[in-house]
């Protein structure tokens, strides 16, 4: 009997597992929440709550199923959620999650430097509330006993590798490691100008490698039905870079469109240059899980909260996609490019509004400033006719998958019964335990094979719209597509 693969999902709401068969199909599943505190702008995970969760996750998923024997574990995961632990690898702090905003100082602070143009060398990304070096600074400022102490800072994703194999060293793969802004994605290796611009000592980080790595195997604290000594850990990689791969993209020119909690839009490029470049346009680069690619990253932080605004007022929303397209309202999204000191605008509110228009007016912006954000990665002239493969909380509505194509100016292109991040990670799980050859040819297979639908725009609607996007639209920003 084939070996199966076992795939964590490490979310920010929920751990989910899946077991694949060697062909890539989903066998069962089972899901935990991730045990979370929120208390004001800041947002913590329990780190040994989390591992019990993933414990019984993978217990409760296996026990659906027969005594096969798994051949790999491997992890899907957020980034930017970071934890000290001392040096027997016990947490000194809760992992202080991504999505939490109490570093907002010591980033502003950066922002002033980083707008006068003094960049930290090799490094494609703009400051973002959530990397690393941030949260370090306001752990050692608020928290020196802990800050001491500490031996290691550990994204949550290599904080769980570890207990899966039981060993000593801490592992990650270049995808989670590129998005703490402490990473050089072109030599694939922690940066030291940036080290030294945080006080961050290389040895707190753990050793990063391509994912698909083997890195142990089972430890005696997961081993149980199926699960053995045999059983390879695979190193997987971020949520959104798993997407890319599970969606089929391998190759540049394919755009991934991602709504969560934030939306991304996401391309792998063919080549990349000065990684300051990227950074000035407001993109992050970021290591894929392909070897040989890395992609550009552009955000949308207020997303996820708008279209769940949308799905809330269902008998609104309807009314609200019956409106044609409107040169006013024009809405301004907050929160553009992840950072929160951007603030959004309703600009052109007339005296006599209602509840639909100003949702058509939210919805319209969200799409709007999405299509700039392709225009940013791809250039102005080349992002006509691109594919946009959608995956997320976005994609089971055909009316707003409708008016997305014609506001964003490119047919979403959706597979409703495809888990995009989870097929990713299993794909990269197979490559690392020889199931499949290549992580590309596994890719293509996979996401061929599934059923797609094309959502096709309006050509009249689409005229419109992209009339109000070159006219209006772009008119608020100082520089066009590559302004804030």
């Amino acid at each position: 009997m084939e070996e199966r693969i076992i795939v964590l999902d490490l979310g920010t709401t929920n751990i989910k597992t899946t077991l694949f068969d060697a062909a890539g199909k989903a066998l069962a599943e089972a899901s935990c929440p991730t045990p979370v505190i929120y208390d004001g702008d800041r947002m913590e995970i329990y780190p040994e709550k989390h591992w019990e969760n993933v414990r019984t996750c993978i217990g409760s998923m296996l026990e659906k199923t027969d005594e096969a024997p798994v051949g790999a574990i491997t992890v899907s995961s957020m980034a930017s959620t970071l934890i000290p632990v001392d040096e027997a690898g016990v947490p000194l702090y809760n992992a202080i999650s991504w999505s939490d905003t109490r570093a907002r100082k010591y980033c502003e602070e950066y922002m002033t430097h980083f707008l006068a143009g003094e960049h930290i060398p090799d490094c494609g990304q703009y400051p973002l509330i959530q990397y690393s070096g941030f949260k370090l600074r306001w752990l050692k400022e608020n928290e020196p006993g802990i800050y001491g102490k500490m031996r290691k800072w550990v994204n949550i994703s290599e904080f769980i590798y570890h207990k899966l194999t039981g060993g000593e060293e801490y592992y990650t793969d270049c995808s989670i490691a590129s998005r703490n802004m402490i990473f050089d994605v072109k030599k694939k290796a922690w940066n030291p100008a940036a080290l030294r611009f945080f006080d961050i000592d290389p040895e707190w980080l753990a050793k990063p490698l391509p994912s698909g790595t083997v890195i142990g195997t089972a430890g005696r604290a997961v081993c149980g039905k199926g699960i053995s000594e045999k059983t390879k850990i695979v190193l997987g990689g971020h949520d959104h870079m798993c997407s890319i791969l599970g969606a089929g993209i391998t190759e540049p020119g394919t755009i991934l469109n991602s709504t969560g909690t934030s939306e991304a839009v996401e391309c792998l490029l063919p080549e990349v240059g000065a990684p300051e470049e990227y950074a000035k346009r407001w993109l992050n680069l970021e290591n894929s899980v392909l070897a040989d690619r890395i992609a550009a990253v552009c955000y949308v932080g207020a997303s996820g909260r708008g279209y769940q605004s949308m799905r809330r007022s269902p008998q609104a929303a309807e009314k609200a996609f019956e409106i044609p397209p409107m040169r006013e309202p024009i809405f301004l999204p907050p929160e553009r490019a992840m950072l929160s000191t951007i603030r959004g605008e309703l600009r052109g509110v007339s005296t006599v509004f209602d509840g639909p228009t100003l949702m058509r007016a939210v919805g319209d912006g969200l799409y709007l400033e999405c299509r700039r954000g392709i225009e940013r990665i791809l250039g102005e002239d080349q992002a006509e006719g691109t594919v946009l493969r959608c995956v997320g909380g976005a994609i089971h509505d055909k009316e707003e998958l409708q008016r997305r194509g014609g506001a964003g100016g490119h047919p979403p292109e959706v597979c409703e019964d495809h888990n995009a991040a989870a097929a990713g990670a299993f794909i990269v799980g197979a490559f690392g335990c020889g199931l499949i050859p290549e992580m590309k040819e596994g890719a293509k297979r996979i996401y061929g094979s599934a059923k797609k639908t094309i959502y096709e725009p309006d050509p009249d609607r689409k005229e419109q719209y992209t009339k109000i996007y070159r006219e209006d639209y772009l008119k608020m920003f100082p520089d066009g597509v590559r302004s804030l």
